[in-house]
């Protein structure tokens, strides 16, 4: 297999193990990929709010496909490729109706290069610094309430049942939103409707004057399903979700054996 011209990583459980490590290994790899001349980017549902954090962790890349395919962005410059929105309108309403529904719901938005969030969805995510939670997102958020990126929900009852708690929500949906939720993150969220990793990235690749063939990508869960489809090669971690191992080209080694510093070291040396 020819070196890519891209390499696209999803972030947790795939570049980072479950207990937040990124081990020397796969960022010396992620680092020889760059210096061969391969552009690398993230692609991850973590939202752009939580870039630094993540360069911290994984070492440099140049670009950033954030909140599911929502946000792609160079990283080097801070120039924007793409950013969707759901309406601040429909941000309000949706966020209104699901506390009447559920009394005790909590609430986070990504706007722009920030999150808000209510509290207690600081210990469902992975560790972030410099967030405060809030009492309120939407008096925050002011009025009018500005676009978001993301609408996050979470709660206690429905922390082992993501599912249950999408279908409150998907009946506050409309034809412009969409909802999502993983398998390790308790949480559910609403996104613009068609994002996905792969959008974001067929963004990333026209951009740069590449298609979809010049790409490589790695990931476990079942948000990385279109993108290991999309990509030339998509390499799923043998961790991964059962389906995600069935739509991928290749299995790699799990995050904590280094499946991509396995995989890409015998690339770039074999």
């Amino acid at each position: 297999m020819a070196l890519p011209k891209l390499v696209a990583f999803d972030v947790d459980g795939t570049l980072i193990t479950y207990d937040g490590v990124c081990s020397d290994r796969t960022r010396a790899v992620i680092a020889e990929l760059r210096e061969a001349g391969v552009a690398v980017s993230i692609a991850t549902g973590r939202p752009l709010a939580a870039l630094e954090e993540t360069m911290d962790l994984i070492g440099q890349f140049d670009f950033a496909v954030c909140g599911n395919g929502g946000v792609v962005v160079d990283v080097p410059t801070g120039a924007m490729i793409r950013q969707s929105t759901i309406a601040g309108a429909t941000t309000e309403r949706i966020v209104r109706s699901m506390r009447t529904k559920l009394p005790g719901i909590g609430t986070a938005v990504d706007v722009g290069d920030r999150t808000i969030e209510e509290h207690g969805f600081e210990r469902r995510v992975p560790p972030r610094s410099g967030i405060v939670a809030v009492d309120d997102v939407l008096e925050m958020l002011g009025s009018p309430c500005p676009d978001v990126a993301r609408l996050v929900f979470f709660h206690d009852d429905f922390d082992h049942d993501l599912p249950g708690l999408a279908r409150v929500a998907t009946a506050d949906l409309d034809d412009r939103t969409e909802i999502f939720h993983g398998v390790i993150l308790p949480i559910v969220e609403v996104i613009p409707a068609g994002d996905n990793k792969a959008v974001g990235l067929d963004a990333l690749t026209a951009h740069l004057g590449l298609t979809a063939e010049d790409t490589l990508a790695f990931g476990d869960g079942t948000n990385d399903l279109e993108m290991l489809a999309w990509a030339g090669t998509g390499v799923a971690m043998a961790n991964s979700a059962d389906v995600t191992l069935e739509r991928a080209d290749v299995v790699t080694a799990s995050v904590e054996d280094d499946g991509v510093a396995v995989f890409l070291e015998q690339l770039l040396r074999g």
